[in-house]
């Protein structure tokens, strides 16, 4: 699935719009099913475009619904682009391993990266000429981690993809995710998709600022938060782990005359046949231990 390979992609343009409220609403069908999607700008922010698509099924099976394509980038055609959490670069890298395992440039296919560890729901692209693009869920789109007071981190509600089924570099969201939780409708039913697009003459991060900030409401996490255990503890806690050979890994080698430290690593790691290391990083943060690939 990952591979964005599964099933049958069907791409179509609206049959029929209409005006409905402050916004258009566009409809088509097929064999397979009915779609109707409404677009209205939002007052609050003119630059963004709201969308919600709803698709009723006319006959059983697994359906996933992907954000349209408004506008497409050719691949050396754009400045800097990224999925926050996962990839963010300038350019496309057409080794597999390198870019879909080590996160180094762009992968060169349309490659669909989960919402469990994406830090923004937000795929974005900045062209050459600093117009820069994003796709934004709707909040409470992607799982809930911790549904019900139950752990529910493996739950897979969006994909998240730099480009379209077609190969085509875009900003793409995918709701439900084809095989995962309320992709399966029987004949009938119904399922719904709620995003945004904003397209502003300005740079990546101001794109990407105006997701964490206005979006999701970030700033506004402090006054919701509670917080049990004191900076002090969780910073002693963090060298409590890093100090014990038990939890922090530390090993030293020889390598080509030079001895060096790093963690034992038994993750996934191209080549390596448990024999991995690799060099830990560091964050002052509320993790129970720090991370060993990036901030938490």
């Amino acid at each position: 699935m990952q591979l964005n390979t599964a099933g049958e992609a069907l791409h179509f343009y609206p049959e029929a719009a209409k005006p409905e409220g402050k916004g258009q609403s566009f409809s088509s069908s097929n064999n397979r099913a009915s779609v109707t999607a409404l677009w209205q700008t939002d007052p609050a922010f003119p630059a963004d475009v709201l969308v919600t698509i709803k698709l009723t099924a006319k006959a059983d099976g697994y359906f996933s619904i992907a954000t349209p394509t408004l506008a497409s980038w050719p691949q050396d055609g754009f400045a800097w682009a990224g999925i926050p959490g996962y990839y963010q670069s300038n350019a496309i890298e057409k080794d597999f391993i390198k870019s879909a395992v080590y996160m180094q440039g762009i992968p060169d296919r349309p490659i669909l990266v989960r919402d469990r560890a994406a830090s923004t729901l937000a795929p974005f692209i900045e062209g050459k000429n600093r117009v820069s693009m994003a796709v934004i869920a709707a909040p409470g789109t992607g799982r809930d981690p911790w549904k019900d007071s139950v752990k529910t981190q493996t739950a897979w509600r969006l994909g998240l993809s730099l480009m379209n089924r077609k190969g085509e570099m875009t900003p793409t969201l995918y709701h439900p995710v084809l095989g995962e939780e309320g992709s399966y409708l029987q004949r009938g039913q119904t399922a719904e998709f709620s995003f945004r697009y904003t397209l502003q003459d300005a740079d990546w991060y101001t794109v990407y600022k105006h997701a964490v900030n206005d979006i999701y409401r970030f700033p506004e996490f402090l006054a919701i938060k509670s917080t049990k255990r004191s900076l002090t503890d969780r910073i002693l806690t963090m060298h409590r782990y890093l100090t014990n050979d038990s939890t922090s890994l530390w090993r030293t080698e020889d390598f080509n005359g030079m001895k060096i430290g790093a963690q034992a690593y038994l993750g996934g790691v191209y080549g390596s046949e448990r024999d991995a290391m690799k060099t830990p990083t560091m964050a002052l943060c509320g993790c129970s231990a720090p991370s060993q690939t990036t901030a938490c």
